[in-house]
């Protein structure tokens, strides 16, 4: 299992976008993956709420709400069976990010 934290200390940078690109990429070769989306805007959450609703949920690829630090700590702990863990980080230096960037593989 790999995971890949994007970040950056600012929002609206890309960082949710970058996430849906490299799920996409993976899934497409047959890896699950997991979105973890610790950011409170909630972006890649609503993203596949809105492909849910269209009936055009994309296979192997889950996302999942992981908004603190002790939430994001559970998640990563739990999430075992994907082949990839991508944590979609908030805009603004704080604890969460310190968590993903610590638990992200180099």
């Amino acid at each position: 299992m790999a995971i890949l934290a994007v970040a950056a200390s600012k929002g609206g940078s890309g960082k949710t976008t970058l996430c849906l690109l490299l799920a996409d990429a993976f899934a497409r070769v047959g890896m699950p993956v997991a979105i973890l989306d610790a950011d409170p805007q909630a972006s890649s959450l609503q993203w596949m709420r809105r492909c849910e609703a269209a009936g055009d949920k994309p296979a192997l690829i889950t996302v999942e709400a992981a908004v603190g630090e002790i939430a994001l700590s559970e998640k990563l702990d739990g999430a075992g069976e994907y082949g990839v863990i991508i944590v979609d980080l908030p805009g603004v230096l704080n604890q969460v990010v310190g968590v993903g960037a610590s638990r992200a593989d180099d």
